[in-house]
């Protein structure tokens, strides 16, 4: 991959230099809108990730974000991604993800859009989902939406933190 940019870094050091190391709602558009790409990609060509990690999210001049790390990507099959081999669960990831204890697993590729979800909120609000080994629940991620109700983000979190992993999409309004 070549191309040419005035800034690189890391989203974890680009947060860090934001006021309130919070994302504004262009600069969470602009993620959701650049990600939500990379996941459409490939998923056109059957495989996924299955979480991201906040240091393999580069921001190129400060308006493109860009998932530099393959290790959380798994291929699909019959709507399903497989886990066959032990494997480390990404910082921002599924309430199904941390559920798996066997293997083989299989679970519906969507799991990605809960992961993506994850880190938006993380981005936007500072605070993670997951408390300990267990994800909030549906009731304390409404109140912690509270600040951004009624607006197109707030929206498109509803789709991608459906408790219903089949309901799930990434649709931005």
């Amino acid at each position: 991959m070549h191309f040419t940019a005035e800034r690189i870094e890391t989203l974890k050091d680009f947060l860090l230099k934001q006021s309130n190391t919070k994302l504004t709602n262009i600069g969470c558009i602009q993620l959701l809108k650049t990600i939500t790409k990379q996941i459409k990609y490939l998923e056109s060509i059957n495989a996924t990730f299955y979480g991201f990690n906040i240091d393999d999210i580069l921001v190129i001049d400060e308006i493109n974000y860009i998932i530099v790390s393959g290790e959380y990507i798994l291929p699909i099959q019959d709507n399903n991604i497989s886990f066959y081999n032990p494997f480390s669960r990404p910082y921002f990831s599924s309430p199904e993800i941390l559920k798996l204890t066997k293997l083989p697993s299989n679970i519906d590729y969507r799991c990605c859009y809960y992961s993506l979800g994850a880190l938006l909120v993380f981005c936007i609000l500072n605070t993670n989902l997951l408390v300990g080994n267990e994800i909030k629940s549906d009731k304390d991620i409404e109140i912690l939406l509270v600040p951004i109700y009624d607006t197109n983000v707030y929206w498109f979190l509803k789709r991608c933190l459906n408790s219903d992993i089949l309901k799930r999409i990434l649709l931005l309004v």
